[in-house]
């Protein structure tokens, strides 16, 4: 097959992508390892091993057309500036860009995402909210909105698009297992079944959409003419492998004077437009907030970005650790609190359980993972189906991660203590209790200095014309944000990016 553009994987990155360039004069292959629904067998081509921190590997990422959009939650948010800024106290941190360079994109990416009104300023959605409080305001720490929106699956939005599209062949069951190069050139990807057969693809450029691991996984696997795979001359490849997690801290104990936190409740408060004034846009499915610590704040206590949510305790839990005078004075009894109603919320979605809010809950962390070289993707001797190499996830946490999220935490309970709004009963050290995000990051990160990242700020291969990244693996840093926003708004900066290189 030829084609001016051939795309390598059909999720969000992929189908971005492949829609941004449907309609247009260049001609495009969009090469899908699944089909249009869901089957083992090719789910099971994400096998592997994982010799660092427990990982499940085939339930964090679905094969088939429209990728893990068709089983996330919806949540979304930009990442914030200081995301993007170099920090002296947060190790290898700052993209070659500042979040300026994505605004127009990410305000596309909020209507692709069906959310509401791109608003993220706490501020100006409690002004609306008549009856809804911020949790807690200071100098040190605020709070961040996330919109929830009702997750919307990316295979089945776009799927009549791509397949109608004149410029468009959208071929399913297609497994890339090596990437051609000629000289400091992409010339194309050879791709095999699991039926047997194989066929090859030439394209004038090559993006590869699969992932954070497959993405790592595709280069080092490609031999052919780079012993060490392509694109790996610095031995970067598969290096700074981050995912988001939640991290339980301590137990919180709200007392009178705090306002109903539903709002930073974990899957947060339904939004309607009636319940939200002066709302012209449709408003989010959900609304959800956390409790961040402000720029001066994470500075000065050297902590990353920082965000922490409210779970509900499970009935049954122990609360013995958060009991003492100073604590059951605040607390009073939560039924004798007129017009005050905490609903049992079911968050089937994410957990699976229920939970029931009181005014006792768990404070989970969700704090920006430190890029770790040492974290990392490589290959192993064993060979899937396909004849390709299985990969070994080595996932680690950097050495100062966990002082960092007890700074942070630190910073929240002195706070909240000296506010009124309550008590932080902190665990003495936070350990692997972790709720993984899913959210594979960083293993073909982006930087303008081929010895400090695998692809440039347009996320071009280094020494390889014309092969590029997309999708997460690309960040050189993840924020407390879910990525799927902000991989959507590189797909639509990366489609400007081919059309130009195309038309030149």
């Amino acid at each position: 097959m030829r084609a001016d553009v051939c795309i390598v994987g059909a999720g969000a990155a992929g189908i971005t992508l492949a829609r941004e360039l449907a309609g247009g004069s260049h001609s495009v292959v969009v090469l899908e390892s699944g089909g249009f629904e869901f089957a083992e067998e090719e789910a099971n081509l994400y096998e592997g091993a994982v010799s660092g921190l427990p990982y499940h590997l085939t339930g964090s990422r679905l094969r088939f057309f429209g990728g893990s959009t068709n089983h996330w939650a919806g949540q979304s948010r930009p990442l914030d500036e200081a995301d993007f800024e170099k920090r002296s106290w947060v190790r290898n941190s700052g993209w070659p860009f500042g979040r300026d360079e994505l605004m127009a994109h990410y305000r596309r990416a909020q209507g692709i995402c069906d959310l509401g009104p791109f608003r993220y300023d706490a501020k100006w959605w409690f002004d609306r909210m008549p009856g809804v409080d911020s949790l807690i305001e200071t100098d040190d720490v605020g709070t961040a909105i996330f919109q929830i929106g009702p997750a919307t699956k990316f295979g089945a939005k776009f799927r009549k698009v791509l397949v109608d599209a004149e410029n468009v062949n959208l071929v399913l069951h297609a497994n890339v297992v090596n990437v051609r190069t000629q000289g400091r050139r992409v010339t194309g990807v050879d791709v095999k079944t699991l039926e047997g057969n194989e066929f090859g693809v030439d394209a004038e450029v090559v993006v590869l959409a699969l992932g954070g691991i497959d993405n790592a996984r595709i280069l080092l696997a490609s031999r052919d003419r780079s012993p060490a795979g392509v694109g790996n001359q610095n031995d970067l490849v598969g290096r700074y492998f981050m995912d988001h997690s939640l991290i339980s801290v301590g137990r919180l104990v709200l007392s009178d004077a705090a306002p109903v936190p539903d709002l930073y409740y974990f899957v947060g408060l339904p939004m309607r437009r009636a319940d939200v004034q002066d709302l012209k846009n449709q408003p989010p499915r959900y609304l959800l907030a956390q409790l961040v610590l402000s720029r001066r704040a994470a500075r000065t206590a050297e902590v990353p970005s920082f965000a922490a949510t409210l779970a509900g305790l499970a009935p049954g839990d122990d609360t013995s650790g958060i009991t003492g005078a100073d604590v059951t004075a605040l607390v009073g009894d939560v039924e004798g609190r007129t017009g005050v109603t905490r609903p049992v919320l079911e968050m089937t979605t994410i957990l699976g359980d229920v939970y029931r809010s009181t005014d006792r809950f768990e404070l989970q962390v969700n704090m920006e993972p430190t890029p770790n070289p040492d974290s990392r993707v490589t290959l192993t001797a064993d060979l899937d189906p396909l004849g390709m190499p299985r990969i070994d996830l080595h996932w680690v946490f950097d050495s100062d991660d966990y002082d960092s999220i007890a700074r942070g935490a630190e910073v929240l309970a002195r706070e909240i203590g000296r506010t009124g709004m309550g008590r932080l009963h902190i665990r003495p050290a936070p350990g692997l209790n972790a709720k993984y995000g899913n959210h594979h990051m960083g293993t073909t990160r982006m930087h303008d200095n081929p010895k400090r990242g695998v692809v440039d700020r347009h996320g071009e291969v280094h020494g390889v014309r014309n092969l590029y990244m997309a999708g997460s693996s690309v960040f050189p840093g993840g924020g407390f944000s879910n990525p799927t926003m902000t991989i959507v708004a590189l797909g639509l900066r990366l489609a400007e990016r081919i059309d130009r290189v195309l038309d030149s």
